[in-house]
């Protein structure tokens, strides 16, 4: 698999130059195991070369590689996201802004359909439309949730998603659980975390509360023979940490009506996570 990047600048001094045209254009390969693919080559594009039309590029790179590969992005304050073109196999991209735009975010999804992981460490300035189209993205984080977190709750329908500085209420979070057990909706989900803002975390009080609506799903304490104490899930698509352990004592566990999948929620640390 070859992965093709874009960054303001190339770190480290291992370059490569591939003719262009008339230019000279920059590169940085950067080879990873994959167990998937075996290997991955990483071609990281200099940004001073974005006057030259970006599928150009692309289509130039993939004559050289008989491999398909998957185009990932990583946009930060230099970069205007709504002057981002169309780019063709867009897998993941990670944005690195103080603010986000909601207009220019949902502009941004609704033009790449092959996105598969999208991570924002900005705040969205805005509201997302109640229809914007977030539930192809197998994998979503937003490390800056905040008033957007109802909607992205709402309309997420793949495998992660991890929200941190979330502004939400409780029942907001009973609900997603509820649904859950139901089988009303989150059928697909891996990992749900919710990480609330200080001012939203619950006080002794709320987190009893929390523990009488959860008494409806018919807890039981973490078994460890049902699931191991340590276990890994993966951030596939998400140009961020590769896996991140997660323990399974002194928790609760959760099966979805009639039999089926196994939630655990964590109370101690204000957040519901989902295996």
């Amino acid at each position: 698999m070859v992965n093709f990047e874009i960054y303001p600048r190339l770190v480290g001094k291992e370059k490569v130059m591939i003719k262009y045209s008339k230019e000279n254009l920059e590169f940085r390969i950067h080879k990873v195991y994959d167990t998937d693919n075996d290997f991955q080559f990483h071609l990281i594009y200099l940004k001073k070369f974005e006057k030259i039309d970006p599928l150009a590029i692309q289509n130039y790179i993939l004559s050289l590689f008989q491999t398909p590969s998957e185009v990932k992005l990583v946009e930060n304050e230099t970069v205007q996201l709504q002057q981002i073109p169309k780019l063709k196999n867009l897998s993941s991209c990670f944005i690195q802004k103080e603010e986000v735009e909601a207009k220019d975010f949902e502009n941004f999804i609704k033009s790449h359909p092959s996105l598969k992981g999208v991570a924002v460490d900005g705040q969205i300035n805005g509201e997302l439309d109640d229809d914007v189209d977030i539930s192809g993205i197998r994998n979503l984080m937003f490390l800056k949730a905040r008033k957007a977190t109802a909607n992205i709750l709402k309309n997420f329908k793949k495998s992660v998603l991890n929200l941190k500085e979330a502004q939400c209420d409780n029942s907001l979070l009973i609900d997603v659980v509820r649904k859950w057990y139901n089988k009303e909706a989150y059928d697909q989900l891996k990992l749900i975390t919710v990480i609330l803002k200080p001012e939203y975390q619950f006080d002794t009080v709320d987190r009893q509360r929390s523990i009488e609506h959860v008494r409806e799903f018919e807890p039981k304490r973490s078994d460890p023979k049902r699931r191991p104490k340590e276990y890994w899930y993966q951030q596939e698509y998400i140009p961020l940490k590769v896996g991140e352990p997660m323990t399974a004592g002194n928790q609760l566990d959760i099966e979805q009506k009639s039999g089926g999948k196994l939630m655990k929620i964590h109370r101690k640390s204000r957040k519901i996570e989902k295996i």
